[in-house]
């Protein structure tokens, strides 16, 4: 079971990184600066607001991640899942041939053993690299501002700031206000069944009419033009806040105030890192997800009927 400790600390560094992006946009300091005057009770109260400010802005940020991400998400659960079957038994199959991932959860969560401690471990990674994936592009933006001078500095990195946050907003709203079935209609989800029927069919059917016979494996691989779907928001805003961030830094360096070039080449690097934390995180959530399907096809228990008895 899942340690109420590391739940905490997981958190936290969630919440201290997007904490560390807001002040850096609004004071252009790291962390807000401790009260001075050597008041110890002052000091202990506000390191007590700080934490429980870090754990509550980690609860948000994990959330709203993991909404950005969601599309994405669908798409390794899918090509993991998918290559362990055959078309025969995907669609012609009375019995469900993929595993059921909330009853698998349940069923591992009970197992005071290293599966669940290993099942724990990988989901603490991809909630910590999924979140520093959504935050990193605005942490650099925000770190490439700390070299602007001039009179109108703190006027500059509020508006920036904003200008980020609405930026965030809208394609969070756009991915919660989205129509369900919308969603399902690009990558749905594992469950149900038809539904996921009616995503190969429609997208798949030259695959599945021309890549043999029946019964070999499904080896479902999405290609780049894949993930430029429309829903795939977490990709076209990443490159949309890519171009944005650099034509803003290279206007106040060429027309308003000078700013360190070093920072602007800083700022392209930094999405190129987030490029590779986003990568982590998809190769930590591919580790996931072949977990449950090898545990739903060998770990189950000796009571459960084995999956491959249905296709005898």
């Amino acid at each position: 079971m899942l340690k109420s400790t590391e739940i905490v600390i997981e958190q936290l560094i969630i919440g201290l990184l997007a904490i560390v992006i807001v002040t850096l946009f609004v004071r252009g300091q790291p962390l807000p600066p401790l009260i001075s005057g050597g008041n110890a009770y002052q000091s202990f109260f506000f390191g007590v607001l700080l934490v429980l400010a870090a754990y509550a802005a980690g609860i948000v940020v994990d959330r709203w991640s993991d909404t950005l991400l969601e599309q994405l998400e669908r798409r390794i659960r899918l090509q993991v899942y998918l290559e362990s079957i055959t078309y025969c038994q995907f669609f012609w199959s009375n019995t469900d041939s993929l595993p059921n991932e909330a009853a698998l959860r349940l069923e591992i969560q009970k197992d005071d053993g290293g599966i669940a401690d290993h099942h724990d471990y990988l989901r603490r990674r991809m909630r910590i690299t999924r979140a520093i994936t959504c935050l990193m592009p605005a942490l650099f933006l925000a770190m490439a501002l700390l070299d602007y001078r001039c009179d109108s500095q703190e006027a500059v990195r509020w508006a920036v700031g904003c200008v980020a946050f609405i930026f965030y907003a809208i394609f969070l709203g756009s991915s919660i206000c989205l129509p369900k079935k919308y969603r399902d209609y690009f990558v749905p989800k594992t469950h149900p069944k038809y539904r996921l029927c009616h995503f190969l069919v429609r997208f798949k059917s030259n695959e599945l009419l021309n890549y043999g016979s029946e019964h070999d494996k499904m080896r479902i691989e999405f290609r780049f033009r894949d993930l430029a779907a429309p829903l795939d928001l977490a990709m076209f805003g990443l490159l949309l806040f890519s171009i944005s961030g650099i034509v803003l830094l290279v206007c106040l360096h060429y027309i308003y105030s000078p700013i360190n070039t070093a920072r602007i080449f800083m700022f392209i690097g930094g999405i190129l890192v987030t490029c590779m934390v986003g990568w982590a995180w998809w190769r930590i959530s591919n580790t996931f997800f072949t977990f449950l399907r090898n545990y739903d096809e060998f770990g189950r228990k000796k009571n459960s009927v084995p999956r491959h008895l249905f296709y005898e």
